[in-house]
């Protein structure tokens, strides 16, 4: 059973202007870095509003689920409230072959790609700052001046020619990332993200796919690659 609210009509009906929570805040982001399910987020929440919070921020965390009494809907719940409004690209859906593992047999399912220029683009578009802390172009000159001083043989054509940067006043360092991650079992993902980020590597890494490892058979992933062609 979900505990109680005894505080729900007064918070619902409060008139007063709600504030940035550093709590709520907090606890969005050990939810967005997978350190807390949407259930126990929801949970704690409830929690703090039993100890006498009134934060309107707080409030609809709490509400997710039901109150508990839907633990199932809380990830939904949480996702409708806070994703909504997330000016993100819709994602590339390519079919490739995998494994269903219930039935134990090779099937294809539709994959979700969030293709790194776009991403990149619209971070530029609509988080400046955000887009600014990850990628860090005023820093970019120095970095790649320092990158051609010690003769790195990966600087190549096209990002170079003859050793020289083309434009490194505004050339991004990316890299492209992929690892496996816990997830269940295992979870293979691919990530891209800057050198240069300010963020800590959780917040600065920005996906692009991942699909659980059971699910994988070896045709997968060259499938998914084929966004590239």
């Amino acid at each position: 059973m979900g505990l109680k609210n005894p505080c729900q009509k007064d918070c619902m009906e409060e008139e007063e202007e709600s504030t940035s929570s550093p709590l709520c805040n907090r606890l969005l982001q050990l939810w967005g870095q997978g350190r807390l399910s949407a259930t126990q987020v929801s949970e704690i929440a409830h929690l703090t509003m039993l100890e006498g919070c009134q934060s309107k921020e707080i409030l609809q965390l709490a509400k997710c689920g039901s109150f508990g009494e839907n633990k199932g809907n809380s990830h939904r719940d949480l996702a409708a409230h806070c994703c909504k409004a997330m000016r993100r690209p819709k994602p590339l859906m390519i079919k490739v072959p995998m494994q269903d593992c219930k039935l134990q047999k090779e099937t294809t399912a539709h994959a979700a790609i969030l293709l790194p220029h776009v991403l990149f683009s619209k971070l530029g578009e609509n988080y400046v700052d955000s887009f600014e802390n990850i990628f860090c172009i005023p820093q970019c000159q120095a970095f790649w001046k320092g990158v051609q001083k010690v003769k790195d043989p990966r600087v190549t054509e096209p990002l170079a020619k003859s050793g020289a940067v083309q434009s490194p006043e505004k050339t991004a360092s990316i890299f492209i990332h992929g690892d496996g991650c816990e997830y269940r079992d295992s979870l293979m993902k691919w990530s891209s993200g800057s050198l240069l980020a300010k963020h800590p590597i959780l917040s600065a890494h920005l996906l692009i796919a991942a699909i659980p490892k059971s699910c994988t058979l070896a045709t997968t992933w060259p499938a998914l690659d084929a966004w590239r062609a």
